[in-house]
């Protein structure tokens, strides 16, 4: 009699990102608030399964699904998962192919220096009806939104009464005055500073020129 030894398991993300950080990427800008409002705060995918002896359990990020749940999964009975950074939701598993489809959604923007990107790194996990088992990791990138301040423009005439105006540079609720783009990682006060006639100034702070003065609060 010859025995054959099955294949060892294996569990791996697909690859949606080529050269880029992970296997998938979400966007801080089109979370609520951001810059690209309801655009790529979401993405779907696939995770790939080798079944090796054929799968006894499958881990997401601590959470265990039976074969039989595998199986049962659709994209009317899914199994949602908090990663803590996002929601994975898996919506299908093709037993023949291995593979287990999943969708994902940033749930908030995240603490990050200015111009780095942010990650969510979801453990994966494969046992398989002999025993055997393999690990992997569904990177999910998670690209930080940025700020955009605009030009604003306004005037007033010579000898004019009163001899004020005022607006807000950031919502752009004046005369001549553009909204400048917050993004995602909103603060309170985003204003931090401002020059005129080539000086700098503080917030709260007065600027004198020739023909005025100017103050941002």
């Amino acid at each position: 009699i010859n025995g054959q030894t099955d294949a060892a398991p294996s569990i791996q993300a697909n690859d949606n990102n080529g050269v880029a950080l992970g296997q998938a990427t979400v966007k801080e800008s089109g979370l609520a608030g951001g810059s690209t409002a309801g655009t790529g705060q979401s993405t779907t995918g696939v995770i790939q399964v080798n079944q090796g002896s054929g799968v006894a359990t499958v881990q997401i990020e601590g959470t265990t699904l039976t074969a039989a749940q595998l199986a049962a999964l659709s994209s009317t009975a899914t199994k949602v998962i908090d990663t803590g950074e996002g929601t994975l939701t898996l919506t299908g598993y093709d037993a023949g192919t291995g593979a287990l489809s999943y969708s994902y959604v940033l749930k908030a923007a995240l603490t990050q220096a200015a111009g780095s990107n942010g990650q969510d790194d979801i453990a994966l996990k494969v046992v398989d009806t002999a025993g055997q088992s393999a690990t992997g990791t569904l990177t999910v990138q998670i690209v930080n939104d940025t700020p955009a301040a605009n030009a604003d423009v306004a005037s007033i005439t010579e000898g004019a009464t009163p001899s004020t105006i005022n607006g807000n540079v950031v919502k752009g609720d004046a005369m001549g005055a553009v909204a400048d783009v917050v993004g995602a990682d909103a603060t309170p006060s985003p204003l931090q500073g401002f020059s005129f006639g080539g000086r700098a100034g503080q917030v709260g702070g007065v600027l004198s020129s020739a023909y005025g003065t100017i103050q941002m609060n």
